[in-house]
């Protein structure tokens, strides 16, 4: 039989659900991780707190059925920098934060702008 979790790590809420042979069963909602906002727009989940709610809602699922997989999906946009062991270095930044918006003064460009120039080519965007 197949059987899947599926998980959506969204802004407002977080949604689950067993998908058992093509049917969607034991559909959840739970509260979202709470986010760290600063004074300095910039909107941030921790990325420890993500991955305790993702066990917590795993293992609770597995108590009911075993599943051969997890989808996965989160809030479009947002990212988690990690080395070359996957390991977090940063906290995840939400599509909500606006330091990307911020223009130096002296410099005259967007944050972006200056991540851009800071990495060069190793920065690909598609």
């Amino acid at each position: 039989m197949k059987n899947f979790l599926l998980m959506d790590f969204g802004a407002s809420r977080i949604k689950a659900a067993h998908l058992i042979e093509d049917n969607i069963e034991n559909v959840r909602d739970y509260v979202s991780v709470a986010p760290c906002i600063n004074k300095n727009k910039r909107f941030e989940v921790s990325s420890a707190d993500i991955k305790n709610k993702f066990i917590e809602i795993a293992a609770e699922y597995y108590k009911e059925h075993d599943y051969q997989g997890i989808l996965i999906c989160s809030e479009m946009h947002g990212f988690i920098v990690v080395d070359k062991n996957n390991n977090a270095l940063s906290n995840y930044v939400s599509w909500k934060t606006e330091r990307s918006l911020n223009i130096r003064e002296r410099e005259y460009f967007s944050n972006f702008d200056r991540l851009c120039s800071l990495i060069g080519k190793n920065f690909l965007i598609k």
